[in-house]
Parts: C-alpha cells; sequence; structure tokens
C-alpha cells in the first residue's frame, strides 16, 4: 500500500476514534490532579492502552504514576517512543492543556497501532506516561528511554511550528547566619539587579527571600534565598553563576556574615532537536494544512528536562497551536482547553503525530 493511502487510513481512523479520545481529554480535564498524584488519570490512561493489546509496565519503583506501553508485531524495524503528561494541579485545573497533549499522545499510538497490526509494519512502538515536575528526568535517569531511535514530545502552544528552543537551568540555595544576616541578604539582592546589565543577552538570575524572619521585634540571625540561573548557552550559565557567586561574596564581607550556597537541582540541559525528526514533522504539518510559525529566542522560552535526554538519544520537542494569541499557562488558555478547540486539537495533533511515526517507522 502506498503511503499516501496509509495516511489517508489515519485520517478515517482518527476521525472515527475521536469521541474515544475526547472522552479521554475531558476525564483528565475533570479530574486534575498535582504532580506525582496523577492516580486516576494513570488509570484511565493504562486501562484504555491495555485494551489496546499494549504491553504494559505500570509498576515503576519510585514512580508510582508513571507507566510505559508498549507495541510490536515485528520488532526488527526502529524504536520510537511519544511522551505523554497528565498533571495539572487540584486548585487551578489544567493550565498547560495536558488533558489534550496526553489524550494526543495516546491516540496517536492507538492509531498508528492499528496501521502496524494490519500491514505487518516493523518496529516497536513505546507510550511513555510521564508525572509532572522532574518526571522525564526520573525516567532519563533510570535508562527508561534507552534503546529509543527516535522519541516525540509534543505540547499545545499558540503556534505550530517544528522545533523547540529551551534554556539551560540551575537552582541554587543560599543562608547567610550572624546578627546581620537580613541586611546580607537585602544586599545580594541589590547587588544582583545592579549587575543584570552585565550578564549575556537572554540570561537571567532570578531569586526570592524564603526565609527573613518572623517578628519584627526579634532579630535575624539567619536568612535564606533560593536563586535560578537560566541561559541560553551553557557557558552562560556558568558566568552567571560566577556573577551570583561574587554577588554573595561580596554582600557577606559588606555585612561581615558567614554564607553557606549549594546546589538544589540538577542542571537542565537546552533542548537539541533531531533534524531528520523535525523535517518529518515539518512535512506533516504542511501535509495537514498547518500553519507554521518559525520558532525564535523572541518568543517564549521555557525550561524542560527534555533537554538532558535530548543529550543521549534522537528527540522531537515541539508545540502544536490550539490557539493563537493566547498566553500559555494562564485561564484562558485553560479555557480553550475544553470544548470545540480543545476537540480539533486532539483531532490534528493525533493525525500530525501519527503520520509522523509512520514516516520515522517507514523511512
Amino acid at each position: 500500500m502506498e503511503i499516501k493511502d496509509l495516511k489517508d487510513k489515519i485520517i478515517k481512523l482518527t476521525d472515527e476514534k475521536s469521541d474515544v479520545f475526547n472522552n479521554i481529554s475531558n476525564y483528565i480535564f475533570n479530574n486534575p490532579e498535582n504532580p506525582h498524584r496523577e492516580y486516576k488519570s494513570k488509570e484511565l490512561l493504562v486501562n484504555i492502552l491495555g485494551h489496546n493489546k499494549f504491553k504494559i509496565n505500570s509498576h515503576i519503583e519510585g514512580i508510582e504514576t508513571g507507566f510505559i506501553g508498549e507495541f510490536s508485531i515485528d520488532a526488527s524495524g526502529p524504536t520510537l517512543g511519544v511522551i505523554v503528561e497528565y498533571w495539572g494541579s487540584e486548585k487551578q485545573g489544567h493550565l498547560d492543556g495536558n488533558n489534550l497533549q496526553s489524550a494526543m499522545g495516546i491516540g496517536s499510538v492507538i492509531i498508528l497501532k492499528e496501521l502496524m497490526e494490519e500491514f505487518s509494519i516493523p518496529g516497536k512502538l513505546k507510550i511513555f506516561g510521564v508525572p509532572g515536575k522532574g518526571g522525564k528526568l526520573q525516567f532519563f535517569n533510570r535508562g527508561l528511554f534507552d534503546g529509543i531511535d527516535g522519541l516525540f514530545y509534543i505540547k499545545p502552544g499558540n503556534i505550530s511550528t517544528y522545533s523547540d528552543i529551551t534554556y539551560n537551568s540551575k537552582n541554587y540555595e543560599v543562608f547567610f547566619t550572624g546578627k546581620n544576616s537580613l541586611n546580607g541578604i537585602i544586599q545580594l539582592f541589590n547587588g544582583i539587579n545592579s549587575i543584570k546589565e552585565t550578564l549575556e543577552p537572554f540570561t537571567y538570575i532570578n531569586g526570592i527571600i524564603k526565609e527573613g524572619g518572623e517578628n519584627p521585634e526579634v532579630q535575624v540571625l539567619s536568612t535564606k534565598a533560593l536563586f535560578n540561573i537560566k541561559a541560553l548557552g551553557e557557558e552562560d550559565l556558568k558566568n552567571g553563576y560566577e556573577k551570583l557567586y561574587r554577588c554573595i561574596e561580596g554582600s557577606s564581607l559588606m555585612v561581615k556574615n558567614n554564607f553557606n550556597l549549594k546546589e538544589i537541582s540538577n542542571e537542565i540541559k537546552s533542548v537539541i532537536i533531531d533534524n531528520k525528526l523535525s523535517e518529518i514533522f515539518k512535512f506533516n504539518l504542511i501535509y495537514n494544512h498547518e500553519q507554521i510559525i518559525e520558532r525564535n529566542i523572541y518568543q517564549k522560552i521555557g525550561i524542560d528536562e527534555i533537554g538532558n535526554i535530548s543529550r543521549e538519544i534522537p528527540v522531537f520537542s515541539s508545540y502544536l497551536k490550539l490557539k493563537d494569541k493566547v498566553l500559555l499557562h494562564s485561564e484562558e488558555f485553560k479555557k480553550y482547553s475544553e470544548g470545540i478547540e480543545g476537540e480539533l486539537f486532539i483531532n490534528k495533533g493525533i493525525k500530525i503525530l501519527s503520520m509522523s511515526l509512520l514516516d520515522k517507522f517507514l523511512n
């Protein structure tokens, strides 16, 4: 069968099963769960995958709400993976549209599995159900992505594009101790504000005072602040750290207090997009008549663990448009994550992602 015929089959199957995939999204949207507490969502997704003949590993030690689904009829071809996330906030709901992201990912592997079965397409198809806030890094550090020849991670956004840009990032904790510790932390923030103009472009040092005393009548003997440094370049990240350290050291000398600086997170790397996967996804955006906007550094840039994964295996990370000119992680974005806009997103997302997986399997 010609590849056009296979893609016509993807379109037909996606339209036929649209109610199933919309119901997944609606359930997750109406049952938002905090990161690493996504028990209901995990149960739903695991049951649907199991019903569709996926082999399921739902008992990953130390990652209670994570799972891996796998399907193959002939493992001689490439091994491809899709990441889905389904975390939200019990108080705020799904501001990032993860109900759509997970429905799209689940739908794409189910549709592709139908083709693999019917047309004996060789290869192994995996889907990774990843808890929020650190889950991708947990999977990566456990070696759960090992052996993947192409890993797809598509997120709802306000543009459709075929690439991504993320920051390098690291978090630190600073302690001042002594009778002038509050003055020390204040001097530190003043110092950082004064040196921001000397940082490389797109390099930022941001912080908050975590502990600064509780009673104005009592002398503060210890203070604590948290800092994040983010930069597009790895050398810029290192330079940002050096400047943060000098500001801390200088503030300590000014008030004659002791300080302690420690890392409180692993370094998050900027993403490196696999060019072949990018071209495949771009082709299928065009094939499905989706308007493309080039990714650039003047758009909103985030921090994502997918960058660390991309240093070891071929990764494709990108955005698919839910609604243009709508701020991500907002109440307005959440509003569009249900209803007709959300359903249209799921439908086109399944088609584009399924076709991209198919092209990679066959080429």
